[in-house]
This record gives C-alpha cells, structure tokens and sequence, in this order.
C-alpha cells in the first residue's frame, strides 16, 4: 500500500509546462530587479564616497585653520600695538591657578608658562585671590 502513494501512475498529476512568454516575463522582471539592486548600490557607494571626501576636506580644513592660528600667534608681540604694555590678562581659577590669554591672537598660557616680561599687574587678573 505504501509504495501505491508514491508512484507514479495514471493518477499522477500532468507535468507543467511554462509559458514560453511568462517565462520570458520572469526573466526581463528579474534583470530589472538586478538593474534596480545595482543602480541602488552604486548611488549608495557615491553617496558614501562624497561623505569620506567630504570629512577629508572638513580634516584639512580644520588643519589649515590650525596653522594659520599657530602662525598668527608665532607672530604677535602680545604687546598692546602702540607700546602701552602687555596684552595679555589673566583669570584664576578656584585652585588659585592663572589662565593667560592674549588679547590680540589668542595664545593661552597656564600658571607660570607665561614670559614674565609679558606677566600683568597681578591686581588686574581676575578670580579668588585666597
């Protein structure tokens, strides 16, 4: 009885045949699915390539921003332009600490970092004196 379900005999099903059309439409469908797969992947590899050249000209941007600020301050006198004295102030900070900024470039120093021919009157630099 067993082997009676699994022949194949005059009630087996017919063997079908495909359309010769629908299979040719399956197959234009599938190249246009591989077509649309491709194009999404190339837009997604350009996109993903304009961000990596956009951060390497963001990197070399800051870079050169960098050396021009580092030339800037190699350059300044941090001296007030018409010989009036330093341009540089200070402020203390809560561990009596002084932070130096020049007035005209930027240049920071901390504590005793500072050229003492560029140090303020210490009455003027800001913060807790105790």
């Amino acid at each position: 009885m067993e082997t009676e379900k699994y022949s194949l005999g005059p009630s087996a099903a017919p063997m079908y045949v495909p359309d010769p059309e629908l299979l040719a439409l399956q197959k234009r469908q599938l190249s246009l699915d591989l077509e649309q797969r491709e194009r999404a992947e190339a837009e997604f590899q350009e996109q993903e390539r304009m961000k990596r050249e956009a951060r390497k000209q963001g990197a070399l941007s800051m870079q050169r921003r960098h050396e021009i600020e580092l030339s800037r301050q190699a350059n300044c006198a941090h001296q007030h332009p018409l010989g009036g004295g330093t341009g540089v102030r200070g402020q203390r900070d809560h561990h009596r600490v002084v932070m130096w900024v020049c007035q005209y470039c930027g240049k920071d120093w901390r504590g005793n970092d500072l050229p003492i021919h560029l140090r303020p009157d210490m009455s003027i630099v800001g913060g807790p004196e105790n």
